[in-house]
């Protein structure tokens, strides 16, 4: 579990992501589908983060570094991260106007990439998860599977 000083750091950088995003809490507990009490309670009032939380965290805002909102370790942002969301950006408006089959290439494209995205973020998890609670570790709460 988290220490005091550990809590205190992610919820340091919690608030750093949400001034970087200009979102409130209640539009960041909306974002990652997670209750604005159970929101609050971790970003303002003290409440360990729980992984299952980070996670939603890391699944809705894919450009930031996982590393990072973990440990401190790092930037803030992936690198080449905001050129990758500017190209995604760029491919879903350019899927709004092109032909069918053009807009279903461009979205398989777009689903391929976003999928080892993905990959990289949960493997991450898992080494971190390693080292907070040891290979085989007991978890009080469990990092959901993600949705296919």
């Amino acid at each position: 579990m988290q220490n005091n000083t550990e809590a205190w750091a992610i919820r340091s950088r919690m608030q750093a992501l949400l001034s970087h995003y200009a979102l409130s809490m209640t539009a960041l507990a909306l974002r990652i589908k997670q209750p604005y009490a159970q929101v609050y309670r971790m970003c303002r009032q003290g409440k360990p983060f729980t992984p299952a939380f980070l996670v939603a965290v890391l699944r809705a805002f894919p450009a930031i570094n996982p590393v990072w909102l973990l440990t401190g370790s790092g930037e803030m942002m992936r690198s080449g991260a905001m050129a990758d969301l500017g190209q995604q950006q760029a491919m879903a408006t350019a899927a709004t106007t092109a032909d069918p089959e053009e807009r279903y290439l461009m979205l398989l494209q777009q689903k391929g990439a976003l999928s080892r995205e993905l990959a990289l973020v949960e493997a991450a998890l898992g080494r971190l998860e390693e080292g907070l609670f040891g290979k085989g570790g007991n978890k009080k709460s469990k990092v959901p599977a993600p949705n296919d």
